[in-house]
């Protein structure tokens, strides 16, 4: 793409590992990411079709799952069917959301949910580097996609360049 697009994302990139090849376990997406969150190929987690879904209690472990349990805070911002509560795939997220496209305040609604996410994140995890990155991309995507006009962004903005100013002293 453009240069200077997302330079921190570009950063964590240099930072990490190109795959040139991969494969995919089903031909199509919900198998696909059911198996992507029970790490189980579809003949074992049994979601092939759309009018299937995985079973509540019982049912195999998500990855949500093994990371709320490792102590992580989880969060889900959906935009697609095949990903969303409707197949079972909400579990061991603490917060969770789905967005129809024929919701027609579906985005007012996400970019609330995803500033509030990412403040509570910031707060949590602090200015560390690692955390540093991911949150300052995050909200440089929601400045480009919403406005940097918004009181939201500006507000999360805000708070966290403070946060980063404090930690630099």
């Amino acid at each position: 793409g453009p240069p200077d697009v997302a330079p921190n994302l570009d950063a964590l990139a240099a930072r990490g590992a190109r795959i040139e090849w991969a494969l995919s376990s089903a031909t199509w997406t919900l198998p696909s990411t059911v198996s992507l969150m029970t790490g189980l190929a579809p003949e074992r987690h049994g979601v092939m079709l759309a009018q299937q879904a995985l079973p509540g209690e019982g049912g195999p472990r998500l990855l949500a799952e093994v990371f709320r349990d490792a102590g992580f805070e989880t969060a889900a911002f959906v935009q697609m069917i095949f990903a969303s509560d409707r197949h079972g795939l909400e579990r061991g997220f603490a917060t969770h959301h789905s967005y129809g496209p024929g919701d027609g305040a579906h985005r007012t609604d996400l970019q609330a949910d995803l500033l509030t996410v990412i403040g509570r994140a910031y707060g949590r995890l602090g200015a560390s580097d690692r955390a540093r990155v991911l949150l300052e991309e995050a909200l440089t995507r929601a400045r480009k996609a919403y406005g940097a006009d918004d009181a939201r962004v500006a507000e999360t903005l805000n708070d966290l360049g403070v946060a980063l100013a404090r930690e630099d002293v």
